[in-house]
Formats: C-alpha cells, sequence, structure tokens
C-alpha cells in the first residue's frame, strides 16, 4: 500500500511489480468531479467535496454508463457516477518531476473507458512517464444539446477539461510535471485531442498532443442538428412538448436505461446507413452570460482563423487503411487519410513542430493480450520510444539510436515517418490518393479544401 495527499484528501493506492521491469504505483477511481447526479445531470462537471480520511484508490471507478457495441458489450453497462481517473507513476518522488501523458479513449463517443484492462502502463511507464487514464461522461449523458443555458452541451468534453485540471492541480503529487503534459487519443479520443487544440477551455493544460485516427475535422467528430435529434429523442420518448424547460425537466427525470443506445436519424442518407454519424457529439455552444464555453465555433473556420493554442507540439497521423470500418456507409479510406494530411497542413503554421507517422497494419495496443514474442517487444519498445521521447522532447528522434531520424512535418517537405516492421523515414505520404481527393474538395468542397 502507498498514500498520497492531494487537493480533496488522502489516496491509498498500491505498489504493483511491472512484468516488464521495473514497479508502478497505482491509484485507481480518483474523483475529479461530483457524480453527475440529479440535477447536475448533463450539466457541466462540479468541483469534487473533499473527504476525511483515506480514500481507497485501489480499485477502478464506474465506467460511464453505455450500450458499448465497440467492445462487443451485448447489455447495458456502468454507471452515471463514473467521474474517474487513474494514475500510474513508475517514481513517486523523483529527482526531477516526470513527463505526464495522458490518454483518452475512443470508442464513437459512445462507449469506451479509461479502465487498464483496455488501456494499461505497462510498456509505456518503463519510459519514465507518468500514464492517466479518464472516463467522461458518453452518448446523450455526455452530449445531449437542447441549446439552452441547462443543457448547452458538450458536458462530455467538459468532463474531460475537468480531468485535465485535475492534473495540473495534482499531477506534482504523483511524481508529475505539470509543465510538461501530453494528450493522446485513439479515435474518438483522437478527435477529443484534437479539439482541445481549439478550445478556450483548454488552453494552458498541455503542451503536447497526439491525435491518433481522429480528427477534430473529421465529419463525425463534430454533431449535425444535435439539438434536433434531442428534440426527435423526447418525442420519442414520450415528451411532446415544446417548451426547452419542461423537456429539459424530462429528461433528467427518465431513468439512465432510457438514455442509451438512441440512434437517432434525420435525413435519408442517415436512416438508410449511407453515411456513418455519431448521433449526439461536440457542438458549438451558444453563449449564456458568462458561462465558459468548449467550442465557440466550427473546427475549420476556428483553424483558418485563429488556429490552435501557441507553442504546442503535435504528432498527428493514422494507420494502414485507416476508416476502413466506415466502407459499409459509402465512405473511401483514402478520404480519412487526405483528412489527416490536410488537417497536419492547417497545423504547420502554427505550431512548435508536427511530426506525422503513418502506422502500418494495426495501431499498436497499449496492453496488447497477445503473445509477445523478442520481435514484437522490439516492435513496442519502438513506438512507446517514439512516444514518450516526443512527449519529453517534443522531439521522437532526438538522437539516432533508433537508427532513424523523424523530421518535422513541413508544407515543403511533407515529411513522415512510416512505422512497420521497420522504421523508415519517408515525405509526400500517400500522395496520389491525397491529389485525387483535394482536387475533389477544390471542386465540390471547396470550404475543407487546403
Amino acid at each position: 500500500m502507498v498514500q498520497v495527499r492531494i487537493s480533496d484528501g488522502i489516496l491509498e493506492g498500491e505498489v504493483t511489480d511491472n512484468k516488464y521491469g521495473g514497479k508502478i504505483y497505482c491509484f485507481r477511481g480518483i474523483p475529479y468531479a461530483q457524480p453527475p447526479l440529479g440535477d447536475l445531470r448533463f450539466k457541466a462537471p462540479q468541483p469534487v467535496k473533499p473527504w476525511n480520511g483515506v480514500r481507497d484508490a485501489k480499485k477502478l471507478g464506474n465506467e460511464c454508463y453505455q450500450y458499448n457495441v465497440v467492445f462487443s458489450k451485448v447489455a447495458k453497462q456502468g454507471s452515471e457516477d463514473c467521474l474517474y481517473v487513474n494514475v500510474f507513476s513508475p517514481n513517486l518522488k523523483p529527482t526531477k518531476p516526470l513527463p505526464v501523458m495522458v490518454f483518452i479513449h475512443g470508442g464513437g463517443f459512445t462507449g469506451g473507458s479509461g479502465s487498464d484492462e483496455f488501456y494499461g502502463p505497462n510498456y509505456l511507464i518503463r519510459h519514465d512517464v507518468i500514464i492517466v487514464t479518464l472516463n467522461y461522461r458518453l452518448e446523450i449523458l455526455g452530449f445531449l444539446c437542447l441549446d439552452t443555458e441547462d443543457v448547452p452541451g458538450n458536458a462530455g468534453m467538459k468532463d474531460q477539461v475537468a480531468a485535465l485540471r485535475w492534473v495540473q492541480k495534482n499531477i506534482s503529487n504523483f511524481g508529475g510535471d505539470p509543465n510538461n503534459v501530453t494528450i493522446f487519443g485513439e479515435s474518438a479520443g483522437g478527435g477529443s485531442v484534437s479539439l482541445h487544440l481549439l478550445s478556450p477551455m483548454s488552453k494552458g493544460l498541455f503542451k503536447r498532443v497526439i491525435p491518433q485516427s481522429g480528427i477534430a475535422t473529421a465529419h463525425w467528430a463534430t454533431g449535425f442538428m444535435v439539438k434536433e435529434r434531442s428534440l426527435q429523442l423526447a418525442r420519442e420518448l414520450g415528451c411532446n412538448s415544446k417548451d426547452e424547460k419542461e423537456i429539459y425537466e424530462f429528461f433528467k427525470a427518465l431513468p439512465v436505461e432510457a438514455l442509451v443506445n438512441k440512434h437517432i436519424t434525420l435525413t435519408y442518407a442517415e436512416t438508410n446507413k449511407e453515411v456513418f454519424i455519431v448521433p449526439f457529439s461536440i457542438v458549438v455552444e451558444k453563449q449564456f452570460g458568462n458561462n465558459e464555453r468548449f467550442m465557440v465555433g466550427e473546427p475549420i473556420e476556428i483553424l483558418r482563423n485563429y488556429g490552435i493554442h501557441e507553442g504546442v507540439d503535435v504528432m498527428e497521423g493514422y494507420t494502414e487503411d485507416d476508416g476502413v470500418a466506415f466502407l459499409g456507409g459509402g465512405k473511401d479510406i483514402s478520404k480519412m487519410i487526405s483528412q489527416a494530411n490536410k488537417y497536419a497542413e492547417f497545423l504547420v503554421p502554427q505550431t512548435m513542430s508536427i511530426y506525422c507517422p503513418l502506422i502500418d497494419q494495426m495501431e499498436i495496443d497499449m496492453n496488447p493480450e497477445i503473445e509477445i514474442n523478442a520481435r514484437l517487444m522490439e516492435l513496442i519498445d519502438q513506438v512507446t520510444k517514439l512516444w514518450t521521447n516526443f512527449a519529453k522532447y517534443g522531439n521522437p528522434t532526438p538522437d539516432d539510436s533508433l537508427g532513424v531520424i523523424w523530421k518535422p512535418y513541413t508544407l515543403e517537405g511533407q515529411d513522415f515517418l512510416d512505422i512497420g516492421e521497420n522504421l523508415v523515414a519517408g515525405t509526400r505520404p500517400d500522395k496520389d490518393e491525397l491529389e485525387f481527393w483535394e482536387q475533389i474538395y477544390t471542386k465540390y468542397c471547396p470550404k475543407y479544401a487546403p
């Protein structure tokens, strides 16, 4: 057992042996906000109420209530009381504060959690970084929007912001450096990370970002007619009122079981599954008094007019055949790749440094449940070294110890690193596919053209 005092009280975690070397100081199920129950349902997260005595931090907190299709769950699960972080540190009292890597899970904004059953720290933590994972509200509970002061939308993203603020306030107690925080995520987590680069609420909460297979300008990352979907949902659940206050009270009183796995479709293409959508996701918020807004404009417009937060390093990439899951919905893989590279082009003039990886075959799971042979361990070491070097230095290859120098991406050189059986530096990834899609965008959708 091991204890740490944070701003809200004393935590008791545990020390475990990492089977890949070293020890891990584990603190699970730490509340970073009040449980969003009752009148707090759909609201921005509220500060934790401090506790007396010692709080057990050896077990995971509840995952957020969901119907988890992504991870092949067949039943509704979780709880509304789910706003917890997990901290894994290699050293609680290092001679120099350690870099911090905060992982935001994917799952289409409808499923998943920060559980170390899926996202364990075992490989990354060996490189002397602290790993933080978190839960955030999902689907309707996290992204219902009535365009009102009571339900402005983006509660799930505000949960993420609250967790990042918790890290700034408390991570030094675990040996971490609050001035060297990297946020990274995959799929919806990658989209989240990318959106944090644009949100006024997130400014100053991190130094580096790694969006993996998800970007702010992806068609699924931001919501389409979310208020209309919310009103349609109310009608389908039995509320035909046009008074937004009455609708809010109706949603607030419903049992949680009624608020998951609701795929509200509004268009012909959606109804006939011709396009992949996330029904409830991020919206542009209206201003109500002095309320904090997570998203103040369309991502593409913020990028064009204001750019991302200053002084942030970015490592933005995609995997081979990224977007293959969308093929059934009429989407082309190359379009997903094109979006990732055009997003990189938007960032080039605005970032301290940007690196673009292309990962072959599959994304490397941070804790894969597969047989680890010597060759696979070598590949894991390579990838985790690149990621943690970036977190430490803002440069994935500060020297040539990995046998390759990964140059920053520029509009002129368009350097990238192909991460496969070997690490291979190259230029102009997927050149032909990109040129094809840029011609399409320029002709039919100039708003999104580079």
